[in-house]
């Protein structure tokens, strides 16, 4: 399982190289309109496909490692600062307030997308690991009386 994610990590560092690679080439091999907007879209493609890698490997890793109140409790806390840097945007009275609701409202959307991505434990992991610890705390209990 572990050589798969970093499999994965190397395919997207291999990609996004590739696509540097070509800015630079194609820069120098089209005119400078041609060559600009090659520029923008091999730069733009890199950091989409970087965000696309590492969203991935973070469901690869953390996928059902997560219990679910605290799942949930992080969903809300996005959503919360997705309406907080709405309500910093639509107010009318302070600028720096404006840009504070934007980047608070940027890194929230970018958060929930990649936070949705990544699954809570199921109701049945959950309860297999409270059934294994109480299993386990028993037979701790029944090790320390017959060594009493």
């Amino acid at each position: 399982m572990k050589k798969i994610r970093f499999r994965r990590l190397i395919r997207g560092a291999v990609v996004i190289v590739v696509l540097q690679v070509l800015r630079l080439i194609l820069v120098q091999v089209l005119p400078d309109t041609a060559a600009n907007a090659a520029s923008f879209l091999t730069v733009f493609l890199s950091i989409l496909m970087t965000y696309i890698f590492l969203i991935s490997f973070a469901a690869d890793t953390l996928g059902g490692k997560i219990p679910q109140k605290i799942h949930l409790a992080g969903e809300l806390i996005i959503i919360a600062g997705i309406v907080l840097g709405v309500l910093g945007m639509f107010q009318a009275f302070a600028l720096d307030v404006y840009r504070l609701g934007f980047h608070v409202l940027l890194a929230s959307l970018f958060s929930f997308i990649a936070w949705t991505h990544i699954p809570p434990k199921t109701v049945g992991q959950e309860a297999e690991e409270t059934e294994a610890a109480e299993m386990g705390g028993a037979s701790l209990a029944s090790e320390l009386e017959q060594s009493a």
